[in-house]
C-alpha cells in the first residue's frame, strides 16, 4: 500500500457533477455507478503512485509527491470514466482539480491552508446551490469564488452568509463588495442564535467576552497586516491598560480564544489575525480614536529595525540579517499619513521615503 507523501504535495480533488439530482432521479442506478466510480478512481490514483486519503460521499481526495503523477492520474481516470459502459444512467461527469502546496500529514490525513481552501470552496458551492439550485462554478466565475473563499479566510459562517447572497448577486459582484463585508454578510437563518445571523454579530460575541486589556491588545494588533512576532507585539502594543509585563499572557489568551492564529516558522512562533478578524479589530481601533497613534508606534518599531539592519547587509552577518528580514517579508505595514501625529511630519517623510521598511523586504514582525 502506498505511503502518504509529505512536504510539497500535489492534491487531486474530485466530485461528481450534479450528483444530488442523479441520486433523486436514479437512486438504485447511482448505488451501482458510485461503486464503479470509486473503483476506477482508486485504480487510476494508485497506478500513478498516489494516495487516497479521504472520500466524502462521491468526493475523492488524493495526494501525490509529484505534480506530473497527479496530472497523469487525473487524465487516466477521465479516460476510464468515459470508456465505462454505464448501466441505466448517463455517463458520469466528474470534476477534477489539482493544487500543489505545503500540508502536514497526520494519521493518514492532511491539514493546512491548501486543504482548508479546498474545503472552503466546497462549502461555498454547497451553500450557494442550496439557495440557488442552478448555481454552477464555471471558467468565468471560478476566480471570483476562490477570491471570496480566500478573503473570508474559510470561516464557515462567513461563507454561508456570502453564499446566501448569490440569489441576488453574481459571485463576481459579491467578491467586489467584500471590502464592506460586515454590512454585506447579514441575513442568516432566523432560527439561528442572534450571533449566528450576521458576521459582525458573531465576532461581537467573542469580543464582548474579552477583558479590557485583551480588547485593547486585540484592537492594536490590527496594525499588523500580515503577521507579527512576540517581540514586535510587546514593543508596539504595550501601554495604558496593556502592561508590558502582561503582553505574552494577553496574547496567549487571544490565541486560546481563537481570535489570533499562531504558527511556527523555523522554530520561531509567529502570530496573525485572519483578515476578516483584522478588519473587525481595525474598526474597533478606529472607533477608539487611537488608530493613528498606534500606527505610528508600529512604523517607528520597524523603522528602527530597518536602520539596525542596513549596515549589517554588507557585513559578515549579512546572511543572518537577510534571513531575519526574509521571514518578515511580505507584510509591509501601512504608511502613516504625514502629519497624522503632531510634530511627526519629518518622521512620516522618513518612513515613506528612502528608509521605508518595505525597501529592504521588511514588514511587521
Amino acid at each position: 500500500m502506498p505511503r502518504p507523501p509529505s512536504g510539497n504535495i500535489t492534491f487531486l480533488f474530485t466530485d461528481i457533477a450534479g450528483s444530488t439530482k442523479l441520486w433523486e432521479e436514479h437512486p438504485d442506478a447511482m448505488n451501482t455507478a458510485l461503486e464503479r466510480h470509486d473503483a476506477l478512481l482508486r485504480q487510476a490514483v494508485e497506478a500513478h503512485r498516489g494516495y487516497v486519503f479521504k472520500t466524502v460521499g462521491d468526493a475523492f481526495c488524493a495526494s501525490f509527491s509529484q505534480p506530473g503523477s497527479a496530472l497523469e492520474a487525473a487524465m487516466a481516470a477521465q479516460l476510464a470514466l468515459q470508456a465505462e459502459p454505464w448501466q441505466d444512467i448517463a455517463p458520469l461527469r466528474v470534476r477534477m482539480a489539482l493544487h500543489t502546496g505545503q500540508a502536514q500529514e497526520r494519521d493518514g490525513d492532511y491539514f493546512g491552508p491548501t486543504l482548508n481552501q479546498y474545503e472552503a470552496v466546497q462549502l461555498f458551492i454547497a451553500r450557494a446551490q442550496a439557495v440557488q439550485p442552478s448555481f454552477q462554478v464555471t471558467g468565468q466565475n471560478a476566480p471570483a469564488v476562490l477570491q471570496i473563499c480566500q478573503q473570508l479566510d474559510g470561516i464557515p459562517l462567513a461563507l454561508e452568509l456570502a453564499a446566501a447572497r448569490v440569489k441576488v448577486l453574481s459571485v463576481q459582484k459579491l467578491a467586489e463588495r467584500l471590502n464592506d463585508r460586515f454590512h454585506l454578510l447579514t441575513g442568516g437563518s432566523r432560527t439561528a442564535l442572534p450571533r449566528q445571523q450576521t458576521l459582525k454579530a458573531a465576532i461581537d460575541w467573542s469580543y464582548d467576552l474579552l477583558s479590557e486589556p485583551e480588547q485593547a491588545l486585540f484592537q492594536r494588533l490590527s496594525v499588523f497586516r500580515g503577521g507579527w512576532t512576540l517581540e514586535a507585539a510587546e514593543a508596539v502594543c504595550a501601554g495604558g491598560v496593556v502592561a508590558a509585563a502582561d503582553g505574552l499572557d494577553l496574547l496567549a489568551q487571544l490565541v486560546q480564544k481563537s481570535l489570533v492564529e499562531m504558527e511556527e516558522r523555523q522554530g520561531e512562533p509567529r502570530y496573525r489575525l485572519l483578515e476578516t478578524v483584522r478588519l473587525y479589530s481595525q474598526e474597533k481601533l478606529e472607533a477608539s480614536g487611537e488608530a493613528k497613534a498606534w500606527r505610528w508606534r508600529q512604523a517607528g518599531f520597524f523603522l528602527a529595525l530597518a536602520e539596525q539592519a542596513e549596515p549589517e547587509l554588507t557585513g559578515p552577518q549579512q546572511q543572518q540579517w537577510l534571513e531575519r528580514l526574509r521571514v518578515r517579508a511580505g507584510h509591509q505595514p501601512a504608511k502613516p499619513e504625514p502629519g497624522a501625529v503632531p510634530g511627526a511630519g519629518g518622521s512620516a517623510r522618513h518612513v515613506a521615503g528612502a528608509k521605508q521598511p518595505g525597501q529592504c523586504g521588511l514588514g511587521p514582525g
